[in-house]
């Protein structure tokens, strides 16, 4: 889950973190099916749980899987970065 990522990333670095970015684009079903056949898994939130209450959780579309594999998009997530890099300098 991404609160098992989450809470492992916090103990690592001896703090609470503020904020994540994650995908909110659900993976085609045969790149899942192929996924759960290697013993893996895509990444969740359950953003009904209250350890997401302190931290902004930012889900949004950052999914390419145009080599037929489940990877996040650079060019997304480097426009999302951006974006939060904007806001906070207007702040």
């Amino acid at each position: 889950t991404g609160k098992a990522f989450v809470i492992k990333l916090e103990e690592n670095l001896g703090r609470q973190i503020n904020g994540i970015i994650a995908n909110s684009t659900p993976p085609p079903a045969d790149l899942l099916k192929t996924y759960h056949e290697q013993k893996s898994d895509v990444v969740s939130i359950d953003q009904k749980d209250t350890f997401w209450e302190h931290r902004e959780t930012i889900l949004t579309d950052i999914l390419d899987t145009s080599a037929d594999i489940l990877r996040h998009d650079p060019k997304k997530l480097a426009c999302i970065i951006q974006n939060i890099i904007g806001q906070t300098v207007l702040n």
